[in-house]
């Protein structure tokens, strides 16, 4: 028996061996060009990673050369603002320096001056006037603005108030003649309107006191108001009214025309009208002048001028337009005097002004009246730097020793008769005033009561309620320094109010 044996011939694998890793010591069995690639490799690697560190090194280099070149250009323009604020500070030291050489030299002209001057026995030498370089006068010059814009303001709404007045008296005298109104049919026929309530509201429309009316008639509601075309059918003269009747669904629109009534006019009223002028006139001067002081000073206007004005300056004087015109509109609503702008002189003590401010801020007086004092020594108070010495103080005045002042120009008229000024003329001043409806004590800050004039109006002397004239007591409250020394123009005109 014949056996059969299968045999598998399998092929042999050859061998590999392991790898070495990169920088292990190569074996017996590597060769020379093995070692040599395995070392390029490393080079290779180690080159790369230094051209990648290379590259953002560059690129970081590259942003602090940005951000450098930002800042350089940064300084140079800080460098630049730095020298034009260095020119435009030797530029104003200079003009500074320019100033102070100025004042200076003013200032030993005019010591020069006063040392000059002859001086009376018994009287102080007065200064020579001169026009300030420092900010008091700017500081008064605001004040008397101040004034002004709030007395014309004032006098401009009492007076709008008698010009409406005047154009009711000269209505009622000459009242518009009675208006008769008619609506046409639908066969163009015409009929007057009867019914009172709807012809006073469409007279409204006629004499352009309304735009536009309403009224009701029969159950209907009815709004009117002047057409803008004519109707054809009215003559000349007629006024065409469009009329819609607001209750109907189509709001139907009729027009009517309205004329004047062929009948006389009804005659005039038997009473006077409530206003007549002549008493807006007298109401308008109450308001201003002799009632209650109505012009205010604000706490901050009065610190900025406080703050502006140096007490250390000289007494000076100088012609004041500004001043002149204040007092005539004040006069408008007395004795209607005009002044003159070259003779109204404004004479300040700057250290007055300055007590005169802190007073009032001190005891919260802010209200002021606008007063005159009438002399025939003007010149000899211009030599006392308060402008009046209490030594003169009469005993056996109405309200015993005080300056006494007027509200109106009335009573310093009759005071200023053989002092050789033209009419008119006087000091003006401001009296800084308290609460008069709770504080006036008999013998306080001052005293108000009543005084005629020569030419002081009925209406004025027989009113309980007008203040005419004031004995001050505390003269530190009357600034003098706000002064007219007279000189109004040697006429005025009719009185506005007698």
């Amino acid at each position: 028996m014949t056996q059969v044996v299968a045999t598998r011939v399998v092929r042999a694998q050859p061998v590999v061996p392991p790898s070495p890793e990169v920088g292990a010591t190569p074996t017996e069995d590597d060769s020379d060009a093995n070692v040599l690639l395995k070392q390029v490799v490393k080079m290779h690697q180690v080159k790369e990673g230094f051209r990648k560190m290379s590259e953002q090194q560059k690129s970081d280099l590259a942003a602090k050369d940005t951000e450098l070149a930002f800042k350089n250009t940064a300084i140079a323009t800080k460098d630049s603002e730095l020298a034009s604020k260095e020119s435009e500070i030797a530029t104003l030291k200079g003009v500074l320096q320019e100033a102070v050489e100025a004042f200076e030299k003013e200032k030993k002209e005019l010591n020069g001056k006063i040392q000059a001057q002859p001086k009376s026995k018994g009287k102080m030498p007065v200064a020579v006037p001169v026009v300030p370089v420092h900010s008091t006068r700017q500081a008064v010059l605001s004040l008397i603005a101040d004034i002004t814009r709030q007395f014309f303001n004032k006098a401009d709404s009492e007076e709008a108030k008698v010009t409406r007045a005047k154009k009711r008296q000269k209505k009622a005298a000459s009242p518009a003649p009675t208006m008769v109104y008619s609506f046409r049919f639908f066969d163009n026929q015409w009929v007057t309107i009867q019914d009172e309530t709807m012809i006073g509201e469409l007279t409204h429309l006629v004499d352009k006191s309304h735009n536009k009316v309403t009224y009701h008639l029969n159950g209907n509601s009815y709004e009117a108001e002047l057409s803008p075309t004519a109707d054809p059918q009215a003559a000349a003269g007629e006024t065409t009214i469009k009329q819609t009747n607001t209750n109907h669904p189509n709001h139907t629109v009729r027009y009517l025309i309205s004329s004047a009534a062929p009948v006389a006019a009804p005659p005039p009223p038997a009473q006077p009208p409530k206003l007549p002028v002549e008493d807006g006139l007298m109401a308008a001067a109450k308001t201003l002048l002799y009632n209650a002081p109505w012009i205010d000073l604000k706490p901050d206007a009065m610190k900025t001028w406080y703050d502006m004005a140096d007490g250390n300056d000289s007494i000076w004087e100088e012609s004041s337009s500004e001043l002149a015109a204040l007092v005539a509109r004040w006069s408008h609503f007395a004795s209607n005097f005009d002044y003159c702008p070259n003779q109204t002189k404004l004479r300040i003590n700057p250290r007055q002004f300055k007590l005169w401010l802190e007073i009032a801020m001190a005891r919260g007086l802010h209200r002021i009246r606008l007063v005159m004092h009438g002399s025939t020594h003007y010149a000899s108070m211009k030599q006392d730097p308060m402008y009046y010495d209490p030594a003169w103080n009469n005993p056996n005045c109405a309200k015993g020793a005080a300056l006494y002042v007027s509200t109106s120009d009335h009573i310093p008229r009759d005071y200023n008769s053989g002092s050789g000024q033209p009419d008119g003329s006087g000091l003006v001043g401001l009296l800084l005033t308290v609460n008069e409806s709770r504080k006036q004590p008999s013998f306080g800050s001052y005293e108000t009561y009543k005084l005629a004039g020569s030419s002081t109006p009925s209406a004025i002397s027989s009113d309980a309620k007008s203040v005419s004239a004031i004995a001050v007591r505390d003269f530190n409250l009357f600034l003098h320094s706000i002064n007219r020394q007279a000189v109004s123009l040697g006429k005025f005109q009719q009185p506005l109010v007698k």
